[in-house]
């Protein structure tokens, strides 16, 4: 969507609504809090991206692990994975039945 399709955008900023020009000059105190400041965030994105990276592959290795088990299950114990299935579903039937009853 151009400027000229929506009023609301405009392509020349109004004077009345902008901020007035910010003073280059920062007292040191200020200067020093604020490159601690910078500092401090870009340590804190780092850690969330390490921490992101680190779960995602934890999880990737998870997935193929479960997936190369119960291949290897299937294959090699068919009957004792389908009677853990129908166990697992027993199970599930008879608690759903149990919680409804006492509503």
């Amino acid at each position: 969507m151009s400027t000229l399709e929506n009023p609301n955008l405009q392509a020349v900023a109004d004077p009345a609504r902008q901020l007035p020009p910010a003073d280059n000059s920062l007292s040191p105190k200020v200067a020093s809090i604020a490159d601690w400041v910078g500092r401090t965030q870009a340590r804190v994105g780092q850690f969330f991206a390490s921490a992101y990276d680190s779960s995602r592959d934890g999880s990737v290795s998870l997935v193929r692990t479960v997936r190369e088990r119960s291949v290897r299950l299937k294959e090699a114990k068919p009957v004792a994975l389908l009677a853990g299935i129908a166990g697992t579903a027993f199970a599930l039937g008879v608690t759903a039945r149990i919680l409804r009853s006492r509503r």
